[in-house]
């Protein structure tokens, strides 16, 4: 397609039971059609049974999102869409915004089912408004399996609980509904959703005072990084109301250290070692401290590591773990780089419209997520590290002097964030030193 959403070439092939060959020889074909010659990357979205056969694309949506989005750019919502398929029949419910309220699905083939009749009847009938009930779908980029995505889970189960059904929260994990980490404050603030989970730090490019938590050794563990948290609190509230939204909790998640093939014992250690960063601040500390900042997409981040491209990966315990480090470097520094934030956040509107009682279900319940999700934040942390170490990876703490030159160079990247955030990034900044007192 083109910029004006005109269709420039096309291909529908038989694939049999090769999809990625189908898939590859369709691109290719279609690409040709169109007369264009591919030598920089372009957006590709796959979608159907086969989407993960095709291996180029740089993204995957199941069918049931492209639905909704391709209804929604002809007309209006609110509506219901009825999909009868070669190998099942789909019906979906979406508000006006093309976000997915129900769904319903049988796996028998159209042609030879008077199934999906009942269903469409039986479903239209269940979807007559509630008056009593709120549905409310929770955007959240982290997979299932995630602790963010589990405490938000489970946040949502006990709101159902303690409101007698009357307040229904969705989660909707692994981005599901469309939207990127760097989008969601922006999201929340339009009402794209009622409730949302961001990382501050993915937002911070949107809202500056919000990369409070990126800044580099400002603390150093869980208690200092719960310390940061309660300082922050009152300016995240009134920078989310800024924001046409509630802060309903926050939490910090585990330290980020360094993994490499040598040991790290000093800042003369990190001299002209290729470290992967995660964002600009980390790339600027990493420059600052005589290393070479390398960024790339997380999925190339192993693979740099055994071909030598990075010889170091600035993360987390628990993504080391997830991305099995222990096969390519074996010394893990705990440097406790960063703790940084993620909040979850109501759109006000949608917050206004709800009855006292709610407001305070929501309220009870989001004080006390706070603290699970710290304790969680703490159990992973602990859980990937053991497994570090099982695996053979030696996991060492940096000592008081290391910790200090790291420090020495993080102050001047502080003071430039605090020229973009303004004057209560200073402030937020010397409380969070004095009530730790370094």
């Amino acid at each position: 397609m083109d910029g004006n959403e005109n269709i420039l070439g096309s291909e529908v092939l038989f694939s049999a039971t090769d999809f990625e060959g189908a898939a590859n020889k369709a691109w290719e074909n279609a690409l040709l059609k169109a007369e264009v010659y591919v030598d920089t990357p372009i957006p590709v979205i796959s979608t159907g049974y086969g989407r993960n056969s095709v291996k180029f694309a740089s993204k995957s949506l199941t069918e049931i999102s492209c639905h909704a989005r391709g209804c929604l750019r002809y007309f209006k919502g609110p509506m219901t869409i009825v999909d009868i398929g070669g190998q099942d029949n789909k019906i979906i419910k979406i508000d006006r915004n093309g976000l997915r309220q129900s769904f319903k699905m049988n796996r028998k083939c159209a042609a030879k089912s008077f199934f999906i009749f009942v269903v469409l009847a039986v479903f239209s009938l269940t979807m007559l408004p509630k008056a009593s009930a709120e549905e409310w779908p929770l955007a959240i980029v982290w997979p299932v399996n995630n602790f963010a995505t589990q405490g938000a889970i489970e946040f949502a189960k006990l709101v159902k609980e303690r409101s007698d059904g009357k307040l229904n929260i969705t989660v909707h994990p692994g981005g599901a509904l469309g939207y990127k980490g760097p989008e969601m404050l922006r999201v929340v603030k339009d009402g794209l959703v009622p409730i949302g989970e961001m990382m501050l730090g993915y937002v911070g490019a949107t809202e500056p005072i919000l990369n409070l938590s990126t800044m580099p050794f400002l603390v150093s563990n869980p208690k200092e990084a719960h310390v940061l948290g309660v300082v922050a609190k009152p300016t995240l509230e009134k920078t989310f109301t800024k924001w046409n939204q509630k802060l309903l909790y926050s939490h910090f998640w585990p330290g980020a250290g360094l993994y490499t093939k040598k040991p790290v014992q000093s800042i003369q250690d990190l001299k002209d070692l290729k470290i992967r960063a995660f964002d600009a601040t980390s790339t600027e500390w990493v420059k600052a401290a005589g290393g070479k900042p390398v960024t790339m997409p997380w999925g190339d981040v192993y693979m740099a590591l055994f071909t030598g491209e990075v010889d170091a990966v600035l993360t987390s315990s628990v993504s080391g773990v997830d991305g099995k480090f222990w096969e390519v470097t074996p010394h893990f520094a705990d440097l406790g780089f960063t703790f940084g934030y993620s909040a979850v956040t109501v759109n006000m509107n949608a917050w206004n419209k709800l009855s006292d009682d709610l407001k305070k279900v929501l309220t009870a319940t989001a004080k006390e997520m706070e603290t699970k999700q710290e304790d969680r934040a703490i159990s992973v942390d602990q859980t990937a590290r053991a497994e570090l170490t099982k695996r053979g990876v030696k996991v060492s703490e940096i000592s008081p002097a290391f910790r200090q030159q790291c420090v020495q160079i993080a102050e001047p990247l502080w003071a430039s964030w605090v020229k973009t955030a303004g004057a209560d990034a200073q402030t937020l900044i010397d409380e969070v030193r004095k009530s730790t007192k370094r």
